[in-house]
C-alpha cells in the first residue's frame, strides 16, 4: 500500500476538506517522523480546524531552523491568539514582522490582537509603522479602519475602509466592514450599495446574502440619520473584524 503525496493534503486542505487533509499529513509524518513540513501542515490543517491545541502541539514539535521560518512564525502567532497566550503571541508576531517587514498580513494580525486588548496606542503604532513600509497596503488601511471605529472616529474610518476597497477589490472581508459599519452609524442608502457592488463582483461570495438583505431590511424600518457608534456596536465590530481578520490570514 502506498502513502498519498503531502501535496493532496495541502489541496485537500484549499478545498476545506480538513478531516481528510488531517490524515493524509498524519500518514505523511507516520511514513517521515522528522519532515518539518508534514508538522507544519498537520498543524494548519488543525488551526483551520479549530483545533488550536492539537496544532500547538504540533507546532512545538517542529525544532532548528523551522522555528525561524516566516510561516511557522505567523501560524504560531495565530494558535497562541486563540489560545489566550497573548504575550506568546505578540512576541511571534514582532518577530516575524522583523523577519518580513514587506508582509502586511503580520502587521494586521498584531495590531488586530492589540485592539483585542484593547491597546489601542500599540495597534496604532503596528499601523503606521506597517503604512511606512507599505503605504499602499489595502490590509493597513483596513486595520486603520478598525482602529478609527475603537476611536469613536466613524469618518476617518470610512474613509480608510473605502481606500482598503479601492486597493483590495477581491478580498470580501473589505465590503463587508464597510457595509457594517454603514448600517451602525445609520447609512442604510451607502450600505445597500456597497452589498450590491459586492454581490455584482461575488454572485457565489462567502457571505450568506439572504442574512445581509434581512439586515438592510431591518435597518430601513429604523429611523435613518447619521449617528454615533454605542460602545456595544463598537465592542460586536470589534468581533466581526477580528473574525473577518481570522478568515483572510495570509
Amino acid at each position: 500500500m502506498t502513502t498519498a503525496p503531502p501535496q493532496i493534503g495541502v489541496l485537500l486542505a484549499r478545498y476545506h476538506l480538513l478531516p481528510d487533509a488531517i490524515r493524509h499529513f498524519q500518514a505523511a509524518l507516520a511514513t517521515d517522523p522528522a519532515s518539518e513540513d508534514a508538522k507544519y501542515d498537520l498543524a494548519n490543517a488543525f488551526f483551520e480546524q479549530r483545533e488550536f491545541a492539537n496544532a500547538r502541539e504540533m507546532l512545538a514539535r517542529i525544532s532548528g531552523q523551522g522555528r525561524e521560518d516566516e510561516s511557522y512564525l505567523a501560524l504560531l502567532g495565530d494558535v497562541d491568539t486563540h489560545l489566550g497566550r497573548y504575550s506568546d503571541a505578540q512576541e511571534a508576531y514582532r518577530r516575524v514582522i522583523n523577519k518580513s517587514p514587506e508582509n502586511e498580513a503580520h502587521y494586521l494580525s498584531l495590531a488586530m490582537l492589540q485592539l483585542s486588548l484593547a491597546n489601542t496606542t500599540g495597534a496604532a503604532k503596528t499601523l503606521r509603522a506597517g503604512l511606512s513600509r507599505i503605504p499602499d497596503s489595502g490590509r493597513i488601511m483596513w486595520g486603520l479602519g478598525v482602529l478609527s471605529v475603537m476611536e469613536q472616529k466613524c469618518q476617518q474610518a470610512e474613509e480608510y475602509f473605502e481606500r482598503a476597497l479601492d486597493l483590495l477589490p477581491g478580498w470580501p472581508s473589505a465590503y463587508s466592514a464597510l457595509a457594517v459599519l454603514y448600517l451602525d452609524t445609520g447609512q442604510v442608502a451607502k450600505a445597500h450599495a456597497v452589498f450590491d457592488k459586492y454581490q455584482a463582483i461575488f454572485p457565489r461570495g462567502p457571505f450568506d446574502a439572504k442574512v445581509i438583505e434581512r439586515e438592510l431590511a431591518a435597518a430601513e424600518q429604523q429611523p435613518q440619520g447619521l449617528r454615533a457608534m454605542t460602545p456595544l456596536m463598537q465592542s460586536q465590530f470589534l468581533q466581526l473584524a477580528f473574525a473577518l481578520a481570522d478568515q483572510n490570514r495570509y
